[in-house]
């Protein structure tokens, strides 16, 4: 890596999730003759391009779930009776949801979800998994109780999201894990299913009343004279030449830049390197931080979920950093 860092690297957008503590940073070149109107389509998506949208799409996912569920949060797992038809199962979710409306409209909470459709491995049967906040005021059996009343056609599975985990698990890996499994549901589906469920090209339904993830863009660039705290070219070329020094340093000037918040996870060649040059020169820079002290927050690098396979039961360590299990214990 050269050294200097090329000038059109000087955009920094953030993305903070309030209610976890998660940020996520990024940096940028500016776009040359950027044009606000969207161009007409004059082309099929190319497969790189739809490869890229992809991921920004689960990690658009992957953030309204952190920022709206934690570990102590539900999820619900519907399958249905094999005499009906996938229209009525669809109906029967929505009769589900209208009555989750009211029991939380009735105790002052507002409903948040997220709807993930999908069709099973071996019955190829459709079926829905729901993330639903929790209500401190109403127990787990009365919760089912709601959810299961008057659906005879409809089998409903509620566990709270972290049940599999250990207790050191952070919400960070618990969502960012459940996440990865039910994103990949949307793939099961047939074009008549989703136009069945609603669901078209959308990979997830959520409810409006979801908490936005906040996004802040600045630009500058090395001709300002912005103190560092405020000039995006300024931290950008610090974190560009710290990263040749090594990853100490770089995550010791990430916490300074960033008071408040504790390195996470690089961004990018499977979370190793936190820059990314392509084929034309551009530089991109992307890290996740966590807020000290907040629900995301770990002090280890390791964290542990229990895993039932072919009734088998086995423990597998999993490394924060990167997601990747390290080591599989089998328990039974």
């Amino acid at each position: 890596m050269s050294s200097s860092l090329p000038q059109r690297f000087n955009t920094i957008k953030t993305l903070d999730c309030t209610e976890s503590g998660f940020r996520e940073v990024r940096g940028y070149p500016c776009r040359i003759n950027h044009i606000d109107k969207r161009m007409k389509r004059y082309r099929k998506t190319l497969p790189a391009m739809m490869k890229a949208n992809e991921k920004r799409s689960l990690r658009t996912c992957f953030q309204e779930a952190l920022n709206n569920f934690d570990k102590k949060d539900y999820s619900i797992t519907c399958t249905f009776s094999e005499d009906i038809s996938d229209d009525e199962r669809v109906k029967l979710v929505k009769n589900m949801l209208t009555r989750l409306r009211r029991l939380f409209k009735k105790i002052g909470v507002v409903l948040r979800y997220m709807i993930f459709w999908g069709r099973g491995d071996e019955n190829e049967a459709l079926h829905v998994h729901i993330l639903v906040n929790r209500i401190d005021s109403v127990t787990f059996e009365e919760l089912l109780d709601v959810l299961r009343d008057k659906l005879d056609k409809i089998t409903v599975y509620l566990q709270e999201i972290g049940k599999n985990w250990s207790a050191e698990a952070t919400d960070y890996e618990i969502i960012r894990a459940t996440i990865l499994y039910l994103y990949q549901h949307w793939g099961t589906l047939t074009e008549a299913d989703r136009k069945i469920t609603t669901m078209n090209n959308d990979r997830w339904r959520p409810s409006r009343t979801l908490n936005k993830v906040e996004v802040t863009e600045e630009y500058d660039d090395d001709e300002t004279e912005q103190p560092v705290e405020k000039s995006p070219y300024k931290q950008l070329n610090f974190l560009w030449k710290a990263w040749q020094k090594g990853k100490e340093e770089f995550n010791d000037l990430i916490s300074k830049i960033y008071v408040g918040y504790r390195f996470l996870r690089y961004g990018y060649y499977n979370h190793k390197c936190p820059f990314y040059i392509d084929d034309y020169g551009n530089v991109f820079f992307k890290v996740e931080l966590a807020k000290i002290g907040s629900r995301i927050d770990h002090g280890n690098k390791t964290t542990t979920q229990k895993v039932r396979q072919g009734g088998v039961e086995y423990r597998y360590v999993i490394d924060t950093l990167t997601g990747e299990v390290t080591k599989t214990i089998q328990l039974s």
